[in-house]
C-alpha cells in the first residue's frame, strides 16, 4: 500500500552496506536512482569519505552497522540482510538487497516499468542470474558501468535473490555472503529469468587485490574458523591467476545475440523450489467485502455465471464481523484469490489491497453488496477491445433494494448521457461544477490507467472514486460510458450505503470535496486552458493567474466548501491591489462557515418564541374571558376534497401539460433526483403544496375558492372555467378577452400560453406588457418572458410598473420571494403602496367614490378603464391639461401617464398647469434631473 496517491511508479527501498566505496557510490546511486524510491544503507566504519558522500544524498537513509555476532562480520551482515527489510511491509512494493558493486537490470527496459508489469502478473520475487564483470583499470567517476564495462562471464554464486514484495515473503532465509537463499511466504516467480546481476568487484587488478587484502583483515574469529570470505585471504598470486582466466572467459554481454538465460550457470535454486505464476488472466475483477453475508455469496455467483471467463475475482475482505469471509472460504474455485485483513482498513485500503494483487488486462469494480448482469463481462472487454484509445469504461447502475426489487437510487447516473462529449474537458467541468456522476461498480479499466495515475488516497472515504477519476483524467486517461445497465446497484435500508447521505457521509463529503478540488488548483496552464477555456470566467483581465480564476469560478458554485475553496485560490494569487481589494470585499460578504446565517437563525428563533409566548398568553386571556364551544374535527385543507374526477391517465396528461421538471425538482432538492415528477406530484407534491409550475402558484390558486387537494387538477378541470386564476401575473378572465381564438378553441389559457402564447407575443396580464419587456431584458429565443420575471431575472414588465420605486418602498421583497409585480398585485396594492412615483393609489380610489368595487386593483382599472373616462392618476397629474396641450400624445394613442413617465418629462412637457395646487404635494420621487429611459410596449389608449 503505498502512502502517495498520485506516484505512479512503483515504491522501491533499497538495503546495503557500505565501506570505503567512495569511487563506487557515483556510479551506484546514478544506476539506482532512476527507480530506487528510498536506501537504507549501514556504514561500517568508511575513511575515504565515503560516509560523506551518504550523507548528502536525499534520498539515504544513513546508519551505522551493528556486527550483532562481534566474531563475525558475515554473520552480522547476513542478520540485517534477513530482518533489515521487513520495516518496508505496508510501505513499499519492491525491497532491493544489494551490495554497492551489484547493479540489478534488465536490458533495453527500465526497472521501474518492469517492476510494475511483474506486480500486475502476481510476481513476488524476482531472482537475478549472475555475471562476474571486469576491466582493466576502474573508469572514470561518470555515466553507468552497465554502459562502461560489459564485459564478463556468468557465476553460478551470483545468481542471488536480490528483489522481492516485502508483503508476500514471511523469510528471505539468505546464507552467508546472499549466495543461497531459502525464503518462505507467498512465493511466485516469473515465467522467464530476465533480471541480471552484473558484479562490479574486479575493476583493475591493482585495486582489487588492495581492497581484497583490507577485507581479510576485517573478518571475525568465526568467519576464518567456517571459512567464510576465504576469498579474502587468497595470495596474490592465487588472486592473479584468478584474474587471468577470468579475463580469459569473459565476453561482451551487450551483444545483440546476448542471452543471459542461455549462458548462465545452473542449476537455478529457485526454478526447483519456487512456483512459475500461472498465465495471466484477461479480466480482474475487484470485490473489497466488508460485513455483506446476506449479499456476497450473490455477488461472487453472478460473476462465476458470466459468459466471460477469462477473468480472475480478486477478493478482499477487509475484517469482517459477520460471517462474511466464511460465506467467501466455502467458494472452490481457483480463480478466487481471496486475502483477508485481520482488522478494517477502510474502502481505500481494501481497494489498495485488492488492486495490488490484480494480474489481469484489464479491472472490473464491482461492490460486495452488488452483482454483475449477464454479459456485463464480455460487453465491457469487447468495448476495450475494439477501442483502444478509451482507458476505462462505464456502464449505468440497475437500482435494487434490499430484497433485489427496482428502486431509486441516491443519485442520477445518467448524466454522463447528457455531456455534450465524453472529452476530458467534459468530464473535468462536470467532476468540478457538479461532482461525481460515474458509478464506481459499473467500471472496468485498463490496467494501465491505475499505472498511471496511482493507488487510492487511503485518506479519503467517500470522495476516493472521484479523486481516481479526476487523477486518470489528468494523467491523460479516456473514459466512455455504455448507455445500459450493467450492475445491478444494491441501495440499502437506513443509509447503510457507503455513498448514502447519513450524516456521516455529508460531514466527510464537505471535507473531502476540498481535496477533490485541490487537484484543479496544481493544472497546468494548457489543462486549465483546456478545460475551462482561455477567457472563463468572463469579466477578468487577460492575465490574471489560475488561482484567481479558480477562486471567481468556485464562488459561482452554492456550495460552501466551493465558497471556502474560491477565497482561499484568490488568497493566494491576491498579488495586486485590485485583487487585493476584491479579496477584501468577498471575505466580508461570504458567508461560507454560515456564522450570520446562524445568528440571523438565532434572532429568529428568539422572535418567534417571543410570539409564541404572547400568543399563548393572548389565548389563555380570551379562553378565560369567553365560553368556548366545541366545533366538529375538521381535517386539513389540501386532504378535504376529492382530487379529482379525472381517470388516473386523464389526470396524468393534464398534469405533465403544465409541470416543469427541472423547476420541480430544482425547488425540492433535499428528495434527490425525481425520475418521475409527475407522478411524484400526483402522489406527493400536490398535497404537500408544492409548485409545479414558475406560473401555478397553489396558495393564490386556493385564496380565490375552496381550497383543493391537488389545486393544479382543480385548475385544469374546472377552476380555469370559473375564472380562476394560477398565478397572481396570469389573469384568465383578460386572457381570453384579449384572444379570442384561444377562447374558441377552448383550450385552458395558461396551457395555450406556456405552449404557444409566449413565443407568440401575447401578453398574460394588463400589467404585462411582453413588448415592454422584451425591449428592456434578455431573454433568449426560447425563453419565456413572464417566467423570465417571476424568477427574479428581470425588471421593467410594464411601462407603468417601477420595480426599483417599488422595492424601494418594501425592503424586505426579496425574502418574501415574490416579483415585484406579483407582490403589488397579490398584496401591495390592498395595502396601499403604490407602483410608481406619478400613481397615488390612495388617491386614485377615494377619487372615484362609491363606485369603486372593492378588490379591484387600482393601476389595472386605470388602464383600462381610467385613462379612458380621463381619470387622473396622481393630484399632480392633471390628465385633461397634459392631453389638451399635447394633441400629438392623444393622436398616438399612448398611455397619457406612459407618455409622460418615459418621454414627456424627458421632453419638458408639463403634467399640470403652472398654477395647479394639491395637498399631495409635488410628484414623488422625481426631479428636474431625473432622465427616464426606454422606449414604448404596446399599453395603448383607447379614449
Amino acid at each position: 500500500m503505498r502512502p502517495d496517491a498520485d506516484q505512479a511508479a512503483p515504491i522501491v527501498h533499497l538495503y546495503t552496506v557500505c565501506w570505503d566505496e567512495a569511487d563506487m557510490l557515483g556510479f551506484f546511486f546514478r544506476h539506482y536512482d532512476p527507480w530506487v524510491s528510498r536506501y537504507v544503507i549501514y556504514d561500517d566504519g568508511s575513511t575515504d569519505g565515503s560516509r560523506e558522500i551518504l550523507a548528502r544524498h536525499p534520498r539515504v537513509d544513513l546508519r551505522d552497522f551493528d556486527r550483532t555476532d562481534p566474531d563475525s562480520f558475515v554473520l552480522s551482515h547476513k542478520a540485517m540482510q534477513d530482518h533489515a527489510w521487513k520495516e518496508s511491509r505496508g510501505v513499499a512494493d519492491w525491497v532491493v538487497i544489494t551490495a554497492i558493486d551489484e547493479h540489478l537490470h534488465v536490458p533495453g527496459r527500465g526497472m521501474a516499468d518492469y517492476l510494475a508489469e511483474q506486480a500486475r502478473a502476481g510476481i513476488t520475487l524476482v531472482p537475478a542470474l549472475g555475471f562476474d564483470m571486469n576491466a582493466p583499470a576502474m573508469p572514470e567517476d561518470r555515466g553507468r558501468l552497465t554502459e562502461i564495462v560489459t564485459r564478463g562471464r556468468p557465476r553460478i554464486a551470483f545468481n542471488k535473490l536480490s528483489l522481492f514484495r516485502p508483503d508476500a515473503i514471511a523469510e528471505t532465509g539468505f546464507g552467508p555472503g546472499r549466495h543461497a537463499a531459502e525464503p518462505s511466504g507467498r512465493l511466485v516467480l516469473p515465467e522467464r529469468d530476465q533480471v541480471m546481476l552484473w558484479h562490479y568487484k574486479h575493476l583493475g587488478f591493482a585495486r582489487n587485490a588492495e581492497r581484497e587484502a583490507s577485507q581479510a583483515l576485517r573478518l571475525g574469529r568465526r568467519d576464518v574458523a567456517n571459512g567464510f570470505g576465504q576469498h579474502y585471504l587468497w595470495s596474490r598470486e592465487t588472486l592473479r591467476a584468478f584474474w587471468d582466466e577470468m579475463e580469459a572467459e569473459a565476453t561482451d554481454l551487450s551483444a545483440p545475440d546476448f542471452s543471459p538465460e542461455a549462458v548462465c550457470k545452473r542449476p537455478l535454486w529457485w526454478r526447483q523450489e519456487v512456483p512459475v505464476a500461472p498465465p495471466r488472466p484477461k479480466v480482474s475483477v475487484l470485490i473489497k467485502a466488508y460485513n455483506h453475508a446476506a449479499y456476497v455469496g450473490q455477488t461472487i455467483r453472478s460473476v462465476l455465471d458470466q459468459s466471460f471467463q477469462d477473468f480472475e475475482i480478486v477478493v478482499t475482505d477487509d475484517g469482517s464481523e459477520d460471517g462474511t469471509l466464511d460465506i467467501l472460504r466455502g467458494f472452490d474455485d481457483p480463480r478466487i484469490d481471496l486475502q483477508a485483513h485481520p482488522t478494517n482498513q477502510g474502502i481505500s485500503g481494501a481497494m489498495n489491497a485488492t488492486l495490488g494483487r490484480a494480474r489481469g488486462d484489464y479491472c472490473a469494480i464491482l461492490n460486495s453488496d452488488d452483482w454483475a448482469l449477464p454479459e456485463r463481462l464480455a460487453r465491457q472487454v469487447a468495448f476495450l477491445d475494439a477501442h483502444p484509445e478509451v482507458d476505462a469504461v462505464f456502464g449505468l447502475p440497475e437500482a435494487v433494494d434490499e430484497q433485489g426489487a427496482s428502486t431509486q437510487a441516491y443519485n442520477d447516473f445518467t448524466v454522463p448521457l447528457r455531456l455534450p462529449d465524453f472529452s476530458r474537458r467534459s468530464w473535468l467541468r462536470q467532476f468540478f461544477l457538479a461532482g461525481n456522476c460515474l458509478c464506481a461498480p459499473t467500471a472496468m479499466i485498463r490496467r494501465s490507467a491505475y499505472d498511471r495515475a496511482g493507488p487510492y488516497d487511503p485518506r479519503l472515504t467517500n470522495l476516493q472514486d472521484l479523486d481516481m477519476w479526476v487523477r486518470m483524467l489528468v494523467a491523460g486517461c479516456r473514459f466512455h460510458v455504455l448507455p445500459e445497465p450493467v450492475t445491478a446497484f444494491r441501495i440499502r435500508d437506513g443509509h447503510a450505503n457507503a455513498s448514502a447521505p447519513s450524516p456521516a457521509a455529508v460531514l466527510r463529503t464537505e471535507f473531502e470535496t476540498g481535496r477533490i478540488l485541490d487537484h484543479y488548483r496544481a493544472f497546468a496552464p494548457p489543462l486549465f486552458d483546456e478545460v475551462f477555456g482561455i477567457g472563463e470566467p468572463d469579466g477578468l483581465p487577460p492575465d490574471a493567474s489560475i488561482l484567481t480564476r479558480l477562486g471567481e469560478l468556485a464562488l459561482h458554485v452554492p456550495h460552501p466548501p466551493y465558497r471556502a475553496f474560491g477565497l482561499d485560490c484568490l488568497y493566494r494569487g491576491a498579488t495586486r491591489p485590485d485583487e487585493i481589494s476584491r479579496l477584501r470585499a468577498l471575505t466580508g460578504a461570504t458567508d461560507h462557515f454560515g456564522a450570520c446565517l446562524l445568528a440571523e437563525r438565532d434572532d429568529e428563533i428568539a422572535a418567534l418564541r417571543a410570539a409564541l409566548q404572547d400568543r399563548d398568553g393572548r389565548i389563555g386571556r380570551l379562553e378565560a374571558a369567553i365560553p368556548m364551544t366545541p366545533v366538529p374535527e375538521r381535517r386539513g385543507a389540501r386532504q378535504a376534497a376529492p382530487i379529482s374526477a379525472w381517470s388516473a391517465a386523464e389526470a396524468r396528461a393534464g398534469v405533465a401539460s403544465l409541470l416543469d421538471p427541472d423547476w420541480y425538482r430544482a425547488h425540492h432538492p433535499d428528495l434527490g433526483a425525481i425520475e418521475d415528477p409527475v407522478g411524484h406530484y400526483l402522489a406527493v407534491g400536490a398535497s404537500e403544496g408544492w409548485s409545479p409550475h414558475p406560473l401555478f402558484d397553489p396558495d393564490w390558486y386556493d385564496n380565490q375558492g375552496p381550497p383543493c387537494a391537488n389545486p393544479l387538477l382543480d385548475f385544469l378541470e374546472r377552476g380555469h372555467a370559473r375564472g380562476r386564476n394560477p398565478h397572481p401575473l396570469f389573469d384568465v378572465g383578460w386572457y381570453l378577452g384579449q384572444n379570442p381564438d384561444v377562447r374558441a378553441a377552448g383550450v385552458n389559457s395558461l396551457v395555450h400560453y406556456v405552449a404557444n402564447g409566449a413565443r407568440e407575443g401575447r401578453d398574460p396580464h394588463p400589467l404585462f406588457d411582453t413588448g415592454w419587456y422584451l425591449a428592456h431584458n434578455v431573454v433568449g429565443d426560447d425563453g419565456n418572458p413572464l417566467v423570465h420575471y417571476v424568477t427574479g431575472r428581470g425588471t421593467q414588465p410594464h411601462p407603468l410598473f417601477d420595480d426599483a420605486f417599488y422595492r424601494a418602498a418594501i425592503p424586505d421583497l426579496d425574502w418574501l420571494g415574490l416579483a415585484p409585480l406579483a407582490h403589488y398585485l397579490a398584496r401591495g396594492a390592498a395595502s396601499g403602496f403604490d407602483p410608481n412615483p406619478v400613481f397615488a393609489s390612495a388617491w386614485y380610489v377615494a377619487a372615484q367614490g362609491p363606485a369603486w368595487e372593492a378588490g379591484q386593483n387600482p393601476l389595472v382599472h386605470y388602464l383600462l378603464d381610467g385613462d379612458r373616462a380621463g381619470r387622473d392618476p396622481h393630484p399632480q397629474f392633471d390628465a385633461t391639461f397634459y392631453a389638451a396641450q399635447n394633441p400629438d400624445v392623444v393622436e398616438s394613442g399612448v398611455n397619457l401617464l406612459v407618455h409622460y413617465l418615459h418621454a414627456g418629462r424627458r421632453e419638458g412637457r408639463l403634467a399640470r398647469r403652472p398654477d395647479h395646487r394639491s395637498a399631495a404635494g409635488g410628484i414623488r420621487g422625481y426631479s428636474p434631473l431625473r432622465k427616464p429611459t426606454g422606449g414604448f410596449g404596446r399599453a395603448a389608449r383607447t379614449r
